[in-house]
């Protein structure tokens, strides 16, 4: 099933998450301006992130409740995440945001991104930085939300997802989301999010 959104199409999967790009990029809130060299408090990162693929199905972490039980129900996920499992805690959120078994809920959504994220789980970390780049459960623009999304984001990247350092690299690129406008570090970035197969290119497809 598919659900339209202005900025994305979600496609939703008993398990997966995949966040397609709904026709080119376009960087809302930078493009068609010079970006400043220092951030402007009001700026938001959708506007450099909105349109970013987020994670490829093979990047995602899926919880195996056993051979007869390939893929965990919604009580023992539910079970497992509330043990501090941290795979099981990325599932259910991934759950409840997309509605998958369960009714769609951001806040709890959220929470159990954030859980997982805390446990250094590279996967939630870059879920929940871009969900709240997104404005996801949150006030979108809003300046501790740009810093606690680019925090989580920079976790990411540093653990090589490459769907955070595209993040990164659009947001240094255009001085979007709270940081500078810095074309070195954007193409750092941009370089090692490219080894995963992550472009420009590929975003404008």
């Amino acid at each position: 099933m598919q659900v339209r959104s202005s900025a994305m199409i979600y496609v939703r999967t008993p398990i997966l998450m995949v966040l397609c790009l709904a026709g080119a990029m376009t960087l809302l809130g930078c493009a068609g301006a010079k970006a400043p060299s220092q951030p402007p408090e009001s700026s938001a990162i959708s506007g450099c992130t909105q349109r970013l693929l987020a994670l490829k199905p093979d990047e995602m972490p899926i919880e195996n409740c056993g051979a007869d039980k390939p893929i965990c129900d919604a009580a023992t996920l539910s079970s497992k995440a509330e043990q501090g499992n941290a795979v099981a805690q990325y599932n259910l959120a991934v759950r409840y945001h997309m509605g998958s078994g369960m009714a769609p809920d951001d806040e709890a959504a959220m929470l159990w991104f954030r859980r997982a994220a805390l446990q250094d789980l590279p996967q939630a970390q870059a879920q929940y930085g871009l969900l709240l780049s997104n404005g996801v459960g949150v006030q979108e623009g809003d300046l501790e939300v740009q810093k606690e999304a680019q925090k989580w984001l920079m976790k990411a990247a540093k653990a090589d997802m490459g769907v955070a350092q595209m993040a990164l690299g659009l947001m240094y690129s255009q001085g979007c989301g709270g940081v500078p406008q810095l074309s070195g570090t954007a193409a750092e970035w941009f370089g090692r999010a490219a080894q995963h197969g992550i472009t420009l290119a590929a975003l404008q497809k």
